[in-house]
């Protein structure tokens, strides 16, 4: 875990194919084949390794922005109203700059304060950062809530300080993954501006996967 800091120092991508789509196809197929009777329970027993192949494939899909900053406006600066975006299935992108001039932060300095709900069934399996500034490193905070009570490190889950390229998760940030539910980020920079970009890879839990499965195969059984 790192340090929290007295002062914090501080692929536009199109998606090669609809995810969302491509999974309900992936379902389809491998229900079908379950409740038809085409697969023999060894058979059944190995679409889990050919499940997490196809869960390597969604994560290797171009990034989908959801927030730039440049495009969509500033993040929140008041961290008990920290922006609300909407994470997905794959690769979201987030970019925004922080530092210079501004309120909301423990010098008065800009920062980004934003939220999302991660829907039931999904987790953020990891976190990468990019960056670019006058320093070599800026402040990440995070919180299993919807928003921040203070700016302390009592406050936080976990912080830590990013460099360009860093992978934030698993690492820094903790071994993850994380779950589903309200998750809150603060993104600080006090030694001028800088630059950065997020990337949440989101994947579902091996739990609802492994319950989808087993749906599956309560069907098949049904229909014997």
């Amino acid at each position: 875990m790192a340090k929290f800091p007295n002062g914090p120092e501080a692929n536009n991508g199109e998606p090669t194919f609809s995810r969302r789509a491509a999974i309900q196809s992936w379902e389809k197929v491998v229900c079908r084949s379950m409740t038809a009777g085409y697969l023999s329970p060894m058979n059944r027993l190995l679409l889990l390794p050919l499940a997490v192949a196809f869960l390597g494939m969604i994560s290797s899909a171009s990034a989908v922005t959801i927030f730039a900053e440049g495009v969509d406006g500033e993040l929140s600066d008041n961290l008990a109203a920290p922006t609300l975006l909407t994470l997905s299935l794959g690769l979201n992108t987030i970019e925004g700059q922080v530092g210079g001039t501004g309120s909301g932060a423990t010098n008065g300095s800009d920062a980004d304060f934003f939220t999302f709900e991660l829907a039931f069934g999904l987790s953020i399996e990891t976190i990468t950062a990019t960056r670019s500034g006058l320093t070599s490193q800026s402040f990440i905070g995070y919180r299993a809530d919807s928003s921040f009570p203070g700016l302390t490190a009592g406050d936080l889950d976990d912080n830590a300080l990013f460099s360009n390229g860093e992978v934030l998760l698993p690492g820094e940030l903790g071994a993850g993954p994380i779950g589903s539910g309200n998750q809150a980020f603060w993104v600080q920079e006090t030694a001028g501006a800088a630059n950065y970009t997020l990337t949440f890879t989101v994947v579902p839990e091996p739990s609802s996967l492994l319950l989808g499965l087993a749906a599956c195969a309560l069907g098949f059984r049904r229909r014997r």
